[in-house]
């Protein structure tokens, strides 16, 4: 373990030493919520896996209720037994402590993030804990932070230094995939506006999908333009036979939306 990373565990740890036992969940937090914006650290100098409203996390949906969390992300996917361990501090003391530092030793800030909030604005960090499955970076000894914003979205810790915005989702949405659904024919057109997760990975995939065509053409690449439409049917085949099957179309379109990120 580098000295930079045991600093800031010992920095955490204090943190939740300080914060308190855990607590039931606060009601203010439960229900629906999807991924409005992908928060990474602007002057970070290097490459990030994620990118700014990464099109593989905007639109994700997380469920968070009293006892659990689910969310339709690429990585952790349950948290059981949840449990919350609430902490108040500065907006930049946070991120100082659970976000890697740049080169140089510099720590990014709420506003490198675009959080929207000031660094000396104090914060309630609700620290998740799961008796059963993960939620976010560093597993199930640290686990990730959610705060309630003054907008009313929570921002929530996630992999590879990025924050996502999570905007509530309200009561009796409708799914917005990128067709319409007064003309949904088939089966699988059919499961995709029955569910707000599906019909947002569509649109995903249809947004993915039209920004690396615009890459291609940028470059002159019609080979590449060629491959990507041919890739999209073939792929557009194996969704369909999945026909209404939810489990099937959202392990397929979550894997859509990683290849066309290599794209």
């Amino acid at each position: 373990m580098t000295r930079r990373r045991l600093h800031r565990d010992l920095c955490l740890a204090i943190l939740l030493s300080a914060a308190g036992h855990a607590q039931p969940v606060p009601s203010g937090i439960t229900g629906t919520w999807q991924v409005s914006a992908v928060l990474i650290d602007r002057g970070a100098p290097r490459t990030v896996l994620y990118g700014h409203n990464d099109p593989r996390l905007k639109g994700r949906i997380v469920r968070i209720s009293p006892t659990s969390i689910e969310t339709d992300l690429p990585e952790d996917k349950r948290c059981r037994g949840l449990a919350i361990v609430s902490q108040r501090t500065a907006a930049a003391a946070l991120i100082r402590s659970t976000m890697n530092s740049r080169n140089g030793g510099k720590s990014a800030t709420p506003e490198d993030y675009g959080l929207g909030l000031a660094s000396a604005a104090p914060v309630d960090a609700l620290w998740i804990r799961c008796s059963e499955g993960e939620m976010g970076p560093d597993g199930r000894d640290k686990g990730t932070w959610l705060v309630l914003l003054p907008d009313k979205r929570l921002a929530m810790r996630w992999y590879d230094e990025s924050i996502l915005l999570l905007a509530p989702v309200p009561e009796g949405a409708r799914s917005n995939p990128s067709f319409d659904c007064s003309k949904a024919a088939s089966a699988t057109e059919r499961a995709i506006c029955g569910s707000i997760s599906l019909g947002s990975f569509d649109r995903s995939i249809a947004e993915s999908y039209a920004a690396a065509g615009k890459r291609y053409r940028d470059d002159d690449d019609e080979e590449g333009l060629k491959s990507l439409r041919m890739s999209q049917q073939e792929w557009l085949a194996k969704r369909n036979a999945c026909g209404a099957d939810v489990a099937c179309l959202l392990d397929i379109m979550e894997s859509r939306l990683e290849a066309l990120a290599q794209k």
